[in-house]
C-alpha cells in the first residue's frame, strides 16, 4: 500500500494543475471571449458546446484530488504517530508542519506582493486572515486545513485504534450534512438571519476541517489495517470501477442542474455529495488496480514526490501564462482544449524544472524553504 501512495499523490497533484487550468479554460470560453469574436463579454454562447463539455467531463474526473491528498496525509500520520516512543512522533509531526509552512508563508508572501506590484493594497488583518485561510490562492486553503487536521490527528488516530468504524462513520455523516448545506447555500436558501447565514458558509468552507474530515480519517484506517483495505477494494473492484463512471456522468449532469437552478450568471465547480461519492469510488477503484500497472508509471511517482512544490507555485505558472496568451495570442483562447492543455504542461513542468533547477545549485539548501 505504501509504495503505491507516490503515484495517487502524482495523479492528484497533475488534478490539481487540471482543476485550475480548466477554471482558466471556461475564463478563456466566457469572458475573454471578446479577444477571439466580435462579441461583448461576457458571453455564454458557448455553453453547452462540445468544448464545454470536454471541461466539465474533465473538471468531475480531478474531483478526487483534494481527497486523495487528505488520504495521503492521513496515513503518512499513522506512520509518525503510530509509534512506541510518542513523544519521537510529536517532534516529526511538529517538523512537518514546520516543513510545510515555511514554503506556504514564502510563496503566500510572494503571490501578495504581486498583487500590490498590481495595484492592489492590503489591510495588516487583512494579511491575516489570507495567511490564515489560505486565501492567497484558490488552492491555498489546503494547508491551514491540513494544519487543522494534523494537530487532531492525535486523537483521531486513538479513535481509529478504538473504533473504526464508528469514526469512518461519524466523519462520513458530518461530510454529508456538510454536502447538503453546500446545496442550501448554492439554490439561495432564505434566511431571516444573515447571523446564521454566516455560521452555515463558514462550516462548508474548504479551510474548516469537519467537511473533509472523513478523507483523512479514512487514510488513518488505512494505514493501520492495510490489507483489510485492500482486500475490500479487490473484492468489489468492479463495483468502485463502473461506480466511478456512472458518478462521473452524475456529477457533471448534477453540476449543471445546479447551475440552471442557481439564478447565478455563472456556477464554478462545487463539491457536493454526490462528488464526494465519485470521489471515494476513484479512490477504491485505484486501491483495486494490479501492481504491474504501476511499473509503467514512474514519472507519477516522480511527480507525487514533488507534489507540494507544484501545488504551490502552479497558481502563478498558470496565471502567467493565461495571461500571456490573452494579450499576445489571444487567437488561441478560441481552442479552448488545446490552451488547457498547454497551461497544464506548463503547470506541472515548469515548477518542477524549478525544483530539479535549485536542486543542482549552488544554493540547493533553500530547496527545502521554498518547496518543502
Amino acid at each position: 500500500m505504501v509504495r503505491r501512495l507516490p503515484y495517487l499523490s502524482g495523479l492528484a497533484a497533475i488534478s490539481v494543475v487540471l482543476n485550475h487550468a480548466l477554471g482558466w479554460g471556461f475564463t478563456a470560453m466566457f469572458w475573454w471571449t471578446h479577444r477571439y469574436q466580435p462579441v461583448t463579454s461576457p458571453n455564454f454562447d458557448q455553453v453547452y458546446s462540445v468544448s464545454y463539455f470536454v471541461l466539465r467531463t474533465f473538471e468531475q474526473l480531478v474531483v478526487f484530488a483534494v481527497p486523495a491528498f487528505l488520504f495521503i496525509s492521513g496515513f503518512f500520520i499513522v506512520l509518525v504517530l503510530n509509534r512506541k516512543v510518542e513523544q519521537s512522533g510529536w517532534r516529526v509531526l511538529f517538523r512537518r508542519i514546520r516543513t510545510l509552512l515555511i514554503p506556504y508563508l514564502i510563496w503566500t508572501g510572494i503571490i501578495l506582493i504581486s498583487e500590490v506590484i498590481q495595484g492592489r493594497s492590503f489591510e495588516p488583518m487583512e494579511v491575516i486572515r489570507i495567511i490564515a485561510l489560505g486565501e492567497a490562492a484558490s488552492n491555498f486553503y489546503f494547508i491551514p486545513l491540513l494544519f487543522q487536521l494534523y494537530l487532531l490527528s492525535p486523537v483521531i488516530l486513538k479513535w481509529a485504534q478504538a473504533s473504526w468504524s464508528s469514526l469512518l462513520v461519524g466523519s462520513a455523516l458530518v461530510m454529508v450534512v456538510t454536502s447538503f448545506v453546500r446545496y442550501g447555500l448554492i439554490l439561495g436558501i432564505d434566511l431571516p438571519d444573515n447571523h446564521i447565514l454566516s455560521i452555515f458558509t463558514s462550516f462548508t468552507a474548504g479551510w474548516f476541517f469537519p467537511g473533509n474530515l472523513f478523507w483523512f480519517a479514512f487514510g488513518v484506517v488505512a494505514g493501520l489495517y492495510p490489507q483489510l483495505l485492500r482486500n475490500l477494494a479487490i473484492r468489489g473492484h468492479l463495483l468502485w470501477q463502473i461506480g466511478g463512471f456512472v458518478l462521473i456522468l452524475l456529477g457533471i449532469w448534477e453540476q449543471e442542474i445546479l447551475y440552471l437552478n442557481s439564478g447565478r450568471e455563472w456556477l464554478p465547480q462545487v463539491h457536493t455529495f454526490v462528488d464526494m461519492l465519485c470521489s471515494f469510488t476513484l479512490l477504491m477503484a485505484f486501491i483495486s488496480i494490479n501492481d504491474r500497472f504501476f511499473v509503467f508509471h514512474k514519472r507519477i511517482a516522480g511527480f507525487g514526490g514533488k507534489a507540494y512544490g507544484i501545488y504551490l507555485v502552479h497558481v502563478l505558472v498558470l496565471t502567467f501564462f493565461a495571461k500571456t496568451i490573452y494579450h499576445v495570442t489571444p487567437a488561441l483562447l478560441a481552442f479552448t482544449v488545446c490552451f488547457v492543455a498547454i497551461l497544464v504542461v506548463c503547470g506541472v513542468y515548469l515548477p518542477v524544472f524549478l525544483m530539479e533547477a535549485l536542486k543542482k545549485s549552488p544554493v540547493r539548501r533553500g530547496y527545502e524553504v521554498l518547496f518543502g
